[in-house]
């Protein structure tokens, strides 16, 4: 009995085109753009993006780094770097300048966190990671009980009391319970319109009194003024009419009253 062939396995088809795998987004990025409030962090973030393009030239990274840097920036950096060819490691040494120059010192992020940063209007979890951005790392990397003693006292006082029993928790979850309760006290936007039409509806009657009161003493003003106008024509009518006499009423009182020179008379006797 013949045994069968093998089967040999087709060679694959050399003819078929081959597929070239293009980047559909550009790739040329710019450097990330300089950010005054947070030098720092605009550092880690030119450090990534040349991590990322293995971008290892320090001269090629100090020319991207200035390029990013608006001119009013770059002409406080003037004297380094008419003299940057000196430098061996200019990127490094620039970074060093810029941190000292444009950032805040240490003691300056520290004295703000202790005095002048507040809750204000921001969640606290939002206000405990600005408090971890100006305090030194140290202090950050650990349950650090300034940083947690510094984050409960800038809180209301309402939602102090109300994290009392909580205050064994971990920093992390504390946060995470303030922010819940501070968004349950938060009043909703139909306490605002309710106030807002109750505080419209005051205004309207407070406008209509003050209309009524107005007509009112408009109105009590005319009655006075033709009040004054009427007394003052009668007046003036009763001093143009001429007084008339009557004869009979003058003969009546002549013949009633004495004569002056009996009277004169009547005393001498």
């Amino acid at each position: 009995m013949a045994k069968k062939a093998a089967k040999v396995p087709s060679s694959p088809n050399t003819d078929a085109p081959l597929v070239s795998w293009q980047p559909q987004v550009s790739t040329t990025l710019p450097a990330p753009s300089f950010k005054a409030t947070d030098v720092e962090l605009w550092f880690a973030r030119l450090q990534s993006f040349f991590q990322h393009r293995h971008i290892g030239d320090e001269p090629t990274m100090l020319e991207l780094t200035l390029s990013a840097m608006p001119e009013d920036t770059v002409s406080q950096l003037r004297d380094f770097i008419l003299s940057v060819n000196r430098e061996t490691a200019p990127f490094t040494a620039f970074k060093r300048l810029c941190l000292q120059r444009l950032g805040e010192s240490r003691e300056q992020r520290i004295r703000q966190a202790l005095t002048s940063e507040q809750l204000a209007d921001r969640p606290p979890s939002v206000f405990l990671r600005r408090i971890q951005q100006l305090l030194p790392p140290s202090s950050v990397e650990t349950e650090d009980p300034i940083l947690r003693e510094l984050f409960l006292s800038r809180l209301p006082s309402h939602l102090q009391s109300a994290l009392v029993p909580f205050r064994d928790k971990p920093l992390p979850e504390l946060v995470v319970l303030a922010d819940q309760m501070l968004a349950l006290q938060a009043p909703s936007p139909f306490a605002h319109v309710s106030v807002a039409l109750d505080v419209t509806h005051r205004v309207d009657r407070l406008e209509h009194l003050v209309q009524q009161l107005t007509v009112g003493a408009r109105n009590r003003s005319l009655i006075a003024a033709r009040r004054l106008g009427s007394g003052n024509r009668a007046y003036h009518r009763q001093r143009a009419e001429p007084v008339v006499k009557d004869p009979s009423a003058s003969a009546h009182a002549s013949a009633h009253l004495p004569a002056t020179g009996n009277i004169v008379s009547d005393v001498l006797q």
